[in-house]
């Protein structure tokens, strides 16, 4: 209900932050519902040889890989003559790209999640998640203040690397198609080779032939019981697609960085 009241107040200044509004909601509920994070998939790969999560990540990927190659080809239908797609979040690809995801990575593995997952656990309670957002936005709020001098030195110079204007949309999905695939099987051979096997919960089944326990069953799916990582994954990429067909593609990292940099802004 007060989502509905917060989308009635959103749409008086901009029709579209309601669509976005309700989708950004989705998807911390599909974060939650499926357990989603990637800082897990990998943990839970290397030291338990489980790689469900992994795979959930790939195949949303694999979805988004589809819908963006759509939404960039009404943007940009011939992408040889060297123009970008609006709002796609293409950045130049160069040494600072590994270094700052190694780092990143580090800071996950002590955090104990991505910070989609420390959004999320945030609100069921884990204190543990407000000190590292907490830390993220203090860390982001540095870096605004000395972003110009990363970008000017280090970043800028490096290459901006986008698939389709050379390869076309066609070739681009093909190749990431294929990368996904080989990582699919990849932690499908490391999940064999671990010989770790982690049996299923098993599942309460609650009566469904009467109106009534249909209904129910529907809830505790929902509502109750844990989504498949698969589920979340496919969910979570068919979300971001539409949040690019709105407007621009889903991101928690660059929001933060922008209340850093008010906040740092107000400070100064």
């Amino acid at each position: 209900i007060a989502g509905v009241i917060v989308a009635i107040v959103m749409s008086k200044t901009e029709a579209a932050l309601v669509p976005l509004w309700f989708l950004a909601m989705a998807a911390g509920f599909t974060l939650q519902r499926s357990r989603f994070c990637f800082a897990s998939a990998f943990r839970d790969l290397f030291l338990f040889g489980n790689s469900q999560i992994m795979k959930g990540i790939l195949f949303g990927l694999a979805i988004a890989t589809i819908g963006f190659a759509i939404n960039m080809f009404k943007q940009v239908p011939f992408p040889a003559f060297g123009v970008m797609p609006q709002e796609a979040n293409i950045l130049p690809l160069g040494p600072s790209t590994i270094v700052g995801g190694l780092i990143f990575g580090f800071g996950m593995v002590l955090s104990g999640g991505c910070v989609s997952g420390s959004l999320y656990r945030m609100a069921e309670g884990y204190v543990g998640s407000w000190v590292t957002i907490a830390g993220v936005i203090i860390g982001m709020g540095l870096l605004s203040q000395t972003w110009n001098w990363w970008w000017n030195a280090v970043i800028s110079e490096s290459p901006l690397v986008w698939m389709p204007s050379s390869l076309g949309y066609g070739g681009g999905i093909i190749l990431t198609l294929l990368a996904l695939l080989a990582t699919f099987l990849f932690v499908t051979w490391l999940e064999s080779k671990s010989g770790i096997y982690i049996p299923q919960a098993p599942q309460k089944v609650l009566p469904n032939e009467t109106f009534d326990g249909k209904l129910s069953a529907i809830w505790q799916s929902v509502f109750v019981k844990g989504w498949p990582a698969i589920v979340g994954g496919a969910t979570l990429g068919g979300i971001v697609v539409l949040m690019y067909m709105v407007h621009m593609p889903w991101g928690v990292t660059g929001e933060l960085a922008r209340w850093a940099n008010y906040a740092m802004t107000a400070i100064n």
